[in-house]
């Protein structure tokens, strides 16, 4: 009996030790994601690197703000929806870092993360320095609905789409017109396009969405497209494999960009027009 009203004695000291445990688990959970930042400004900085999430949300009228040096390490088909503002600044010494959690050496589809979705987001979003990887969706990584991000320096390796029928690293709908420049985009399978305004089937863009490449890279395979269905290019470098650097002007020639959708080359499809392609890459070393 005596020991039995000694543990009836500390059963509450243990249970007020679980909800402490239990509060102070919730407070690093949330420290992680929130970091530093006030006045609807979420930073994650390299101090707290990884970030292992969930599908996260910025909210309208919120900014996360991703420091160089940063890993941000997505759960199995999560995904970053973005209807505030991202601006993701790496640096080339400290490239910020987008990849799958669990980090494992073979990956199926089931293991990959889901990309990021822009969901008609705020002016002045931007990724610099990013590092995009173990990414995979139906039809796209990266999608731009009713939404005009920049993205410099930024890799995009190879990616595969889910679908048979094809699909895109970077899809762009809804009037979307980003700038991607400097920047490097693998793309492997059938009928797949690198930057998409349209579907693999036709190449019609519906809505007039025209992205703006500048000094990219492309690698695609000679059944792909490094750009379809809208887009202005300049100085880019594709590479269409193997072996093979398409260095046209496209037909009808249209080196002004008038946002008619139109120009044909062997790595392009009804596009705004093609000036200045190069022969040789920006980034012979595969670096940024």
């Amino acid at each position: 009996m005596k020991q039995l009203t000694k543990c009836r004695e500390f059963l509450p000291l243990f249970i007020l030790l679980l909800i402490l445990l239990q509060t102070f688990n919730r407070c690093e959970t949330s420290k992680n994601l929130m970091a530093e930042g006030s006045n609807n400004v979420i930073i994650w900085n390299a101090e707290n690197s990884p970030y292992v999430i969930n599908t996260f949300t910025i909210e309208r009228g919120t900014k996360l703000i991703i420091e160089a040096g940063v890993t941000v390490a997505f759960k199995t088909g999560q995904k970053l929806i973005v209807k505030g503002k991202l601006q993701a600044i790496g640096t080339r010494s400290a490239p910020i870092k987008f990849t799958v959690s669990p980090d494992t050496s073979v990956l199926g589809y089931k293991d990959y993360w889901c990309g990021i979705e822009f969901d008609s987001c705020e002016d002045n979003t931007y990724l610099e320095y990013s590092i995009f990887e173990k990414y995979w969706g139906p039809e796209f990584a990266i999608l731009c609905d009713n939404s005009s991000p920049t993205f410099n320096h930024c890799v995009f390796p190879g990616f595969t789409p889910a679908i048979e029928t094809g699909g895109g690293i970077i899809s762009c709908i809804n009037n979307s017109s980003p700038r991607i420049e400097y920047s490097r985009l693998s793309m492997y399978g059938w009928y797949t396009v690198c930057v998409a305004c349209a579907k693999p089937t036709g190449f019609i863009n519906p809505d007039s969405s025209n992205p703006r490449l500048f000094e990219n890279d492309f690698y695609i395979t000679n059944d792909g497209y490094a750009v379809a269905g809208g887009g202005f290019l300049n100085g880019n470098y594709i590479n269409i494999q193997p072996g093979k650097v398409d260095t046209s002007l496209g037909i009808p020639v249209d080196e002004i960009g008038d946002g008619i959708f139109t120009t044909n080359s062997e790595s392009c499809k009804n596009v705004d027009g093609i000036t200045n392609p190069r022969i040789t890459p920006h980034f012979p070393d595969n670096s940024f």
